[in-house]
């Protein structure tokens, strides 16, 4: 609810918001590039100790800033092809050349959000206490 007593808000007008739907968490982010689809189900191809490419099914979140969160199936250490991907084979051997996953402009609006909320004092929502409602009915019979 937000108060209109100047009139400030009239009818038509519209509003994107974007909410904050969780605490921040530690996320494996990846360009969108380097996301194959498979009859559906997303992949990238993740490099093994002697350059060979592997395939790995995951499970994607949202996109923030041009990268895609990794939910599932992929971890910090792993290396993925991002550029190529048509033309690179699983076991095919490949001569990888590594590059940055995003620019430093990129991860430092990335932070700009959550440093945001962090300095807009606004009250921490508590979580709904569970309630218990206890019901009581009548045996039938």
């Amino acid at each position: 609810m937000f108060d209109n007593a100047d009139g400030d808000f009239t009818p038509g007008l519209y509003a994107r918001l974007k909410l904050v739907g969780s605490g921040t968490y530690s996320a494996v982010l990846i360009n969108d590039e380097a996301v194959g689809t498979d009859l559906g189900k997303k992949f990238v191809l993740v490099m093994d100790k002697d350059n060979k490419p592997a395939y790995r099914a995951v499970e994607l979140g949202p996109k923030i800033e041009g990268l895609r969160i990794v939910r599932n199936g992929l971890g910090k250490d792993d290396t993925i092809v991002v550029k190529g991907l048509q033309r690179v084979r699983p076991g095919q051997p490949v001569d990888p050349e590594v590059t940055p996953m995003a620019s430093a402009d990129t991860l430092a609006a990335l932070l700009k959000p959550r440093q945001a909320l962090e300095a807009s004092n606004l009250p921490q929502v508590a979580p709904k206490a569970a309630v218990k409602i206890a019901s009581a009915t009548a045996p039938r019979g």
